[in-house]
């Protein structure tokens, strides 16, 4: 069964349509990176689709490292062509199975993916599992019920993992104990 998102002509579209302005993409960032523990975070973004925050992290926080990770062939395709950054490593491989050793990470971003995770629980325990002991993990969606899920499988089946704070109705922070 061939995924949805691994479409090249849906790829394209994706990427001219969530375009946003420079000042909301900056915002974006700034809100994103509030949480990080330290100055120049290594980022996991989960779910990265065309790179568009994977690159503007990397492009506006100095020293900052990012691993832009999809599931999708199609989307890293564009990530790489429209995203390019040396601060940007684009990777093939999914929420549940993250490509990258355990404590890897000062921050991770899932930005409008979760509402596609088949195993929010697996990909909980994933998040902390490649989070630093201080690290955190932002997850963003447009489905509320979306972090409802998430935070109840941080609880459930991540105990010694993220514990959620929420700090906006559509952002949620996860702190890696």
């Amino acid at each position: 069964m061939s995924r949805v998102h691994d479409a090249e002509r849906l790829a394209g579209a994706y990427e001219s349509g969530n375009g946003m302005p420079e000042e909301a993409l900056q915002a974006w960032v700034e809100l994103f990176t509030s949480s990080a523990p330290r100055p120049a975070p290594s980022v996991v973004e989960v779910g990265a689709g065309t790179g568009i925050f994977s690159a503007a992290m990397a492009r506006w926080i100095e020293g900052c490292e990012v691993l832009a990770m999809d599931a999708s062939e199609a989307m890293l395709a564009e990530a790489r062509r429209h995203h390019p950054h040396p601060a940007v490593r684009y990777a093939s491989g999914t929420a549940e199975a993250l490509p990258a050793p355990a404590g890897s990470f000062d921050l991770a971003l899932m930005s409008r993916v979760v509402h596609h995770l088949p195993d929010r629980a697996r990909a909980a325990r994933e998040l902390a599992r490649v989070l630093r002991p201080d690290g955190k993990a932002i997850v963003r969606t447009t489905f509320r019920e979306g972090l409802a899920h998430m935070e109840a499988a941080a609880r459930d089946e991540a105990r010694d993992g993220p514990r959620p704070e929420l700090e906006r109705y559509d952002v949620a922070v996860f702190v890696r104990g």
